[in-house]
């Protein structure tokens, strides 16, 4: 079976109410545990013993998050441009280090 799921609050989905904080008043694992316990317990419902989890994007990040806390739920982990929130590196703060593609694309962004 291939299930496709969105996140609370994205595509059709609902979105349970937020009162977990916001910036830094909130933990990591917090902000992950709002969204992994509900999968978790769709996983359980569905009564998944081991998934091929696949990720996209936010879904990436929070499927390294799951496969992390749960290791034994997950048979491969495939992610497709899963997103990560660091800090930039110094060294890509300016245009003239950057190869002459993203200084272009850049420019056009107007970044």
């Amino acid at each position: 079976f291939v299930y496709s799921i969105d996140a609370f609050g994205c595509g059709l989905s609902s979105r349970p109410r937020w009162n977990l904080g916001y910036g830094e008043n909130i933990s990591v694992y917090n902000a992950e545990s709002y969204f992994l316990d509900a999968f978790e317990a769709w996983r359980e419902a569905q009564k998944i013993d081991k998934m091929v989890l696949f990720g996209h994007s936010l879904g990436g990040y929070l499927s390294v998050a799951y496969a992390e806390r749960y290791p034994e739920r997950v048979e491969h982990l495939i992610l497709c441009s899963p997103v990560g929130i660091p800090k930039k590196p110094p060294e890509i703060h300016s245009n003239q280090r950057l190869p002459w593609y993203f200084r272009v694309a850049r420019s056009a962004w107007g970044s």
